[in-house]
This record gives structure tokens, sequence and C-alpha cells, in this order.
């Protein structure tokens, strides 16, 4: 008898670990989500999203984001603002000089929202620089680990622009 239970008490547990070597962790799946970015020079970037940082805002990234087209393009875009509110800014004076520093989000989709100046608060220059951004066309988002993602971002504008030598 005593053999009979060792060898039942054998077979329980071989069939106990079998039945938990057999089963795994359930898989969740992952859905991936990508966002077309049309670029101005009629190409388009795919990026990832990732459902779980849609609702994160970073500070730090990857690759921050920009101004679809680049530094010429926001230079260009920023000279068309200054020329067309140049009676505007002349009549402010001495409060529209200088360098006015603008921080806002750019979320996954490129989209600008929370645009707020950081520096010349109550100028005429950082009203219109607030206004040509919420109102200007979307930008590139920010990547992170190669998805699209929600980003703090900072810029500084200098009126009049500085003349090089």
């Amino acid at each position: 008898m005593k053999k009979t239970l060792t060898f039942l008490t054998f077979i329980l547990i071989a069939r106990h670990q079998s039945v938990f070597s057999q089963q795994s962790a359930p898989t969740i799946p992952v859905k991936q989500q990508t966002i077309v970015i049309p670029l101005p020079n009629g190409q388009s970037d795919t990026l990832l999203l990732d459902d779980g940082d849609q609702d994160k805002t970073f500070t730090r990234v990857e690759n921050p984001p920009y101004y679809l087209g680049g530094d010429s393009a926001w230079t260009a875009a920023l000279k068309r603002v200054f020329g067309a509110n140049r009676s505007i800014l002349k009549r402010d004076g001495e409060n529209s000089i200088g360098t006015c520093e603008l921080q806002f989000i750019v979320t996954y989709d490129g989209s600008v929202v929370d645009v707020a100046a950081i520096t010349m608060k109550d100028s005429r220059l950082a009203k219109i620089l607030i206004d040509f951004i919420k109102t200007g066309p979307k930008w590139h988002p920010a990547v992170q680990n190669k998805y699209a993602v929600k980003a703090y971002h900072r810029i500084k504008v200098d009126y009049p622009e500085p003349i090089a030598e």
C-alpha cells in the first residue's frame, strides 16, 4: 500500500507540474495605431501611437517637436507675421523689442495647446506670437521610442530680428 501511495503521489505531482509548465501568462494584444504627418515637401511621416502615453505630457524627449518645414519655414513664417504686424509693433515701441520666450504643448497629432509667454508677457509682441502659434499650422510632434508623444516645447523669438554680420 505504501508503494501505491508513493506512486500516486508521484503521478499527482508530475501531472500538477506539467499543467503549470504548459500554461503561460495570458498575452494582451497590443493595439498599435499610426498617425500620418503630412510634410511640406509633399511627402509624409508615419509615426506610431501608444494608447498608454496619450495622456502623459513629456518634458524631455529624444526628438523634440518642430515647425513643419524646419527652421527656414519657421523664419519665413515669422517674417510674414512681423511684416503684417509692423505698425502695431512700432506703436508698442520698446515694450516689443527683445527676446520673447514662449512655452506650449505639441500634442501627438501636431496640434498646439496651452501657449503662454514666459518673458515679455504683457507686450504686443508676445500677444502676436501667441496668436500666431495658436492659429498657425500643426507642428511635427515629439518622438519618444519611435512613438509620437505630447510634449512641452519652448522657443525664443527675437524682435527685431538680429542683423547678420
